[in-house]
């Protein structure tokens, strides 16, 4: 089953704090419109999907990225990266989703995980070379 094509946006937003006081953070996130994907997987079973790429030569975890979704009002986001006066800057790593990874023909990768909670997914895969990092394609599904 082909999972939901997806555009998706890049958005960032600082808190209110920051603007009144220079103190705060700056959130990064993906964001997918609509509060739920059309293709629906059952939850407790395992999970595998094949993914195209240009060519499996490269390690997958280095560029595919499984990530849960938060729902709020009518869009699917994540937060993919977080920048604070003082702590610094993180990555959205408590979003992503663990999966194993191997080669599948010439140019795919075959990526397994394990169950997950139900809610909203997404696969996206970053590439060092794109030009245009304000848009990009996720491909959506649901555990339910």
């Amino acid at each position: 089953m082909a999972l939901d094509k997806e555009n998706a946006k890049i958005k960032s937003k600082a808190g209110a704090s920051l603007y009144l006081t220079g103190i705060g953070s700056v959130k990064t996130r993906i964001h997918v419109e609509g509060n739920t994907s059309s293709c629906v997987a059952k939850p407790d079973c395992a999970y595998r999907l094949v993914v195209r790429s240009a060519n499996n030569d490269t390690d997958p975890n280095t560029f595919i990225q499984l990530i849960q979704f938060e729902v709020k009002k009518n869009e699917r986001r994540c937060e993919i990266g977080k920048i604070n006066t003082f702590k610094g800057s993180s990555s959205g790593t408590e979003q992503l989703i663990e999966y194993k990874a191997k080669r599948y023909g010439e140019s795919s990768y075959l990526l397994s995980f394990d169950p997950v909670v139900p809610g909203e997914y997404g696969v996206f895969m970053s590439n060092p070379d794109a030009r245009d990092e304000k848009r990009m394609i996720i491909y959506c599904f649901s555990v339910k």
